[in-house]
């Protein structure tokens, strides 16, 4: 009798965590590149990280394991904004989505959390809103 493989499983199988498909506006920065910050959107998210898309054609730094810093926006209310503030690591980087011609090349960038919170910011006061370093 031959033994018989399991099926591959498809990387969504694979995955022990819950993603949700959701496209929020989202700040990153690298420890690399201080000073320089990209402004990007989220593809989606989960409770270990974040896919996130941007259309930018200098993304030398974005490299494996590239510490990064971030903001995404979750909503406001009045004179509060609520973003998630974290820290992570870079684990993929998908050069050359779908882009229209007139526009840079569409990169997806995968990061882990090392570090995440969510906070409240009041809009009536001058603050950058970037988690401190430990």
């Amino acid at each position: 009798m031959r033994p018989t493989r399991e099926p591959e499983q498809n990387s969504r199988e694979r995955r022990e965590v819950r993603r949700f498909s959701l496209r929020l506006p989202i700040q990153t920065w690298l420890e690399a590149a201080p000073g320089w910050h990209y402004n990007a959107h989220t593809v989606n998210i989960s409770s270990r990280g974040v896919l996130f898309s941007l259309d930018c054609e200098d993304l030398g730094s974005f490299h494996l394991a590239a510490p990064l810093s971030f903001n995404v926006g979750l909503g406001a209310e009045a004179d509060t904004r609520v973003i998630l503030q974290g820290k992570g690591r870079v684990v993929r980087v998908d050069h050359g989505g779908d882009t229209a011609p007139d526009r840079p090349p569409n990169t997806r960038i995968a990061a882990i959390f090392t570090a995440h919170r969510i906070v409240r910011v009041n809009t009536n006061t001058e603050a950058d809103g970037r988690l401190e370093r430990s």
